[in-house]
């Protein structure tokens, strides 16, 4: 039998058949001598089956216990039997540890034996000195901006706005503000800001009827609009606060601000105030455009582009500087015949710079690009909607594969450029 015992004396501990305690209080009456039964069940989940334990100072009448209880016992074992030691004085108790544990003999006669060596057992558990595996850091999770499926655009009022300014009546402070459906805040993304012509208003002609909004919806591109008021429904390119050192960029920064509050989510701010800005002037645009690049105070990596429609009316000189020093954004300018002039003359200096130049726009990436774009013989006043295309502000954007989402997911699942996937369709 396994186990310890503290038991003193010549006493014997002998191992029963299961049994209960009405079998148990039989023996005490015929057999005085036992002191108590013990139920041993183990514990262990290798140890299937338990035993009584009877315990007394005289073997014989140990072994006849026994027997009788063998003879008045039921045979069925008793399912999950218990430890019933209280009534036992210490001196009387035996414990039964697991078969893993160490042996001691009990005996008086002799030094008890010294624990039989597990250490093989324990060092399979502790695992000591084993080097753990590499794991590669996990980046922490960036959470991501929701994606709005709808078109916002709005007339929001700005103190950056143009006007009013000192020197002119105008008191028109409204920007208009579009924020296209599909428009997604994790993504590279970039600002058109719009420059009217004279006798514009942004409901009235901007929105209405040059379409603006529907330009950049149409798109597909990553892109949203600011389009401020200038003079109001007048004949006038001032432009106002622009003028003023470091105005425009004081423009972007409500921009910025505007802009998140359109979309809903306040954490795009950072979006908006980080975004590359692409100019498109029309007509009598070319005023402000020309502030922006003496005076705006924006840093030339973030002016990303310039697009003038039919609006190259002065500025040869300052215009030609911009495309010499920043030869990493575009420069895009289609004319009518009345405008032809000034456009032979900004090429002739390119040319003396020895900045190359086309005459067609290139399909996708168009960073570095230079492109003249005479349009015929059109209205002026239909040039936002009818120049060398349909729509020419859409035709441009199309072309900016860095901020299409289709391009940008089918380089994201390959590494590259994916020449499967088909452009925009121009029209």
């Amino acid at each position: 039998m396994f186990g310890t015992s503290d038991i003193a004396g010549p006493q014997a501990a002998l191992e029963a058949p299961v049994t209960d305690g009405s079998v148990a209080g039989s023996l005490r009456e015929s057999y005085p001598a036992v002191a108590e039964v013990v139920r041993s069940h183990k514990a262990d989940a290798l140890a299937r089956y338990g035993h009584p334990v009877v315990v007394s100072s005289n073997e014989t009448e140990a072994v006849q216990a026994i027997a009788q209880m063998v003879r008045t016992s039921a045979p069925a074992p008793r399912a999950a039997p218990t430890y019933v030691t209280a009534s036992l004085p210490a001196e009387n108790r035996v414990q039964i540890p697991s078969y893993y544990a160490a042996v001691r003999e009990a005996a008086t006669t002799r030094q008890p034996e010294r624990p039989r060596d597990t250490k093989a057992m324990t060092r399979v558990a502790a695992l000591e000195g084993v080097p753990s595996a590499a794991t590669t850091p996990i980046a922490p999770m960036v959470p991501r901006i929701p994606f709005d499926a709808r078109s916002k655009t709005d007339l929001v009022s700005f103190q950056t706005a143009p006007f009013p300014h000192e020197g002119r009546s105008y008191s028109d402070n409204h920007v208009l503000l579009t924020v296209p459906p599909g428009f997604d805040a994790n993504r590279p993304s970039v600002m058109i800001v719009f420059f009217h012509g004279h006798g514009a208003t942004l409901a009235r002609d901007v929105r209405d009827r040059q379409k603006l909004p529907d330009q950049i919806a149409a798109s597909g591109v990553n892109a949203v609009l600011v389009a401020p008021q200038f003079a109001f429904d007048a004949r006038d390119s001032n432009p106002g606060k622009f003028s003023d050192p470091g105005g425009f960029k004081r423009f972007l920064d409500e921009a910025a601000l505007q802009l998140a509050k359109l979309h809903g989510d306040p954490r795009t701010i950072r979006t908006f105030s980080n975004m590359p800005v692409v100019i498109v002037s029309y007509s009598g645009g070319f005023g402000p455009t020309l502030a922006v690049l003496d005076r705006g105070g924006v840093p030339k990596s973030r002016l990303r582009g310039i697009v003038l429609l039919d609006s190259l009316y002065s500025g040869v000189d300052r215009f030609a500087n911009w495309i010499a020093d920043n030869r990493s954004g575009f420069f895009v300018s289609s004319y009518t015949p009345h405008l032809r002039a000034h456009n032979m003359e900004l090429q002739s200096v390119l040319r003396a710079r020895s900045v190359p130049f086309g005459s067609e726009l290139k399909p996708d990436h168009m960073a570095g690009s230079v492109t003249f774009l005479p349009a015929g013989p059109i209205s002026h006043r239909d040039f936002l909607t009818h120049a060398w295309a349909d729509n020419p502000v859409k035709d441009v954007l199309v072309r900016l594969d860095e901020y299409d989402p289709r391009t940008q997911t089918a380089r994201n699942g390959s590494g590259g450029p994916v020449a499967a996937v088909s452009g925009p369709m121009r029209n």
